[in-house]
C-alpha cells in the first residue's frame, strides 16, 4: 500500500473511471554524492547477506528439531565426576 499510495488518483482514473491518465514522471536516485551512493549499495549488499544467513539458519534449526538431532557430546562427557 505504502507504494501505490502516490499512485491512487492516477489508478483510481485508469481503473475504476476509464479515464487517460499522463505518464509519470521518473526520476533519478536524489543521491549525486558518490559516498552516498555507495553507501546506499553496500546497505543493500548487507541486509540481503544477513537476510540469507538467518534464513539459512533458521531451516537448519528447524531441520534439526524436526530430525531431533542430539547435541554433540564432549569427548570425557561421563568419565569424571565433580
Amino acid at each position: 500500500m505504502l507504494l501505490v499510495a502516490p499512485h491512487a488518483p492516477r489508478l483510481a482514473n485508469v481503473l475504476l473511471l476509464n479515464r487517460p491518465t499522463a505518464p509519470v514522471e521518473l526520476r533519478p536516485f536524489p543521491a549525486q554524492r558518490a559516498w552516498v551512493r555507495r553507501t546506499a549499495l553496500a546497505s543493500k549488499i548487507g541486509l540481503v547477506l544477513v537476510y540469507a544467513i538467518a534464513a539459512d539458519r533458521r531451516m537448519s534449526y528447524q531441520a534439526a528439531a524436526i530430525i531431533r538431532v542430539p547435541a554433540p557430546r564432549h569427548a570425557l562427557r561421563g568419565r569424571f565426576t565433580a
